[in-house]
């Protein structure tokens, strides 16, 4: 491992503070993982030029963040054993 860190990230709604912890190895991919919900931020790989690419949907923004996740778990609650209910 070459490098770990943390960082603040933003408040949720509710006030509590999201850290943002950064992990990088030496082959120079980073890993970036949120509090919030033990998200992955970003995974930063190189391209077959040898670019860093930035592999995952991730948001800069808490606030986006948790928009997003409200959005799955809305969706996730209407999902049931395999049955889609419609209302």
């Amino acid at each position: 491992m070459k490098e770990t860190a943390k960082s603040f990230f933003g408040r949720t709604s509710a006030g509590d503070e999201v850290y943002k912890y950064t992990l990088e190895n030496d082959s120079g991919m980073i890993v970036s993982v949120i509090s919030f919900a033990c998200a992955v931020q970003s995974v930063i790989v190189r391209d077959r030029n040898g670019s860093p690419t930035d592999v995952v949907l991730g948001y800069d923004d808490i606030e986006k963040k948790a928009i997003f996740f409200s959005v799955l778990l809305w969706a996730d609650t209407r999902t049931a054993y395999g049955v889609r209910s419609l209302s």
